[in-house]
């Protein structure tokens, strides 16, 4: 990704998310973790997905996978970010 810093670290929002949602499916928590656990820092989920969103603007294919949650019976959704081969 070349939006980056030299050393790599994804330094803005938008980055850190696309960073981690284009590695594979995750729900909004699950990015919300990994960020802080590799980042060190806090973004909200309403956030995320906010820049996920905005990632599609920018080249990136949102797929949204819905599952149920056998423990409380809701519904939850993973995202995934690819890179459009057609840019």
């Amino acid at each position: 990704m070349n939006i980056n810093q030299p050393n790599n670290k994804p330094v803005t929002q938008l980055q850190r998310v696309i960073d981690i949602a284009t590695r594979g499916s995750f729900t909004l928590t699950e990015i919300q973790r990994q960020i802080r656990k590799e980042f060190g820092l806090h973004d909200q989920e309403t956030s995320i997905s906010a820049r996920i969103r905005e990632a599609t603007q920018c080249g990136y294919r949102k797929t949204r996978q819905a599952f149920k949650n056998e423990k409380t019976g809701r519904v939850h959704y993973r995202y995934q970010l690819t890179k459009r081969a057609d840019l």
